[in-house]
């Protein structure tokens, strides 16, 4: 009588190499550094979708949401250099994200993501009107260009790429849009 199947051993064999072949999977995409790359992608996406919301509000009302606040819109005189901390990002009336919502540049919604929720993002803005909007990218692959080139916090060229940890109020690396 021939019995058909595998044994133990033979079953015991087969798993441990399907094992190492998990751990040599999981550590060649290292899952850790793929989350923070998708971290870095959906804040690249959340600064453009802003960006174009100030853009939309600009070319209705011919000035920023910002200056509004500072009477230069009622004024129609140029801004000087600006840069708008995070703080300004908070959801409600009589800031940022309150006007862009009430004049309907962007959806309600927005102000709930995490990276607005999270201040993980800056504004700046040269005297000539240019905008751009920057966060702090986490993954080892933004943080050496992998996005973009980085900037520092007055949104001029970092001389090298980002050194040192991720901190989302890093002022030495950032990843700005438009680049």
């Amino acid at each position: 009588m021939l019995r058909k199947g595998f044994t133990l051993i033979e079953l015991l064999i087969v798993i441990s190499i399907l094992g190492i072949l998990a751990v040599a999977v999981l550590s060649a995409i290292n899952p850790v550094e793929q989350l923070k790359k998708a971290r870095d992608a959906r804040r690249k996406s959340d600064v453009a979708e802003l960006l174009n919301a100030h853009e939309r509000y600009f070319t209705t009302f011919g000035c920023y949401v910002w200056d509004n606040y500072t009477a230069v819109c009622a004024n129609g005189t140029n801004p000087s250099a600006t840069i708008v901390t995070t703080a300004t990002f908070a959801a409600g009336a009589g800031n940022i994200n309150g006007d862009l919502v009430t004049k309907e540049e962007i959806k309600t919604q927005f102000s709930t993501r995490e990276t607005v929720t999270n201040q993980e993002m800056y504004i700046t803005e040269a005297a000539n009107n240019q905008v751009s909007i920057c966060f702090v990218p986490e993954s080892q692959s933004a943080r050496a260009g992998g996005l973009g080139p980085t900037r520092n916090n007055t949104n001029t060229a970092a001389s090298t790429g980002c050194a040192g940890a991720y901190s989302k109020t890093d002022a030495t690396c950032s990843v700005c849009v438009p680049q």
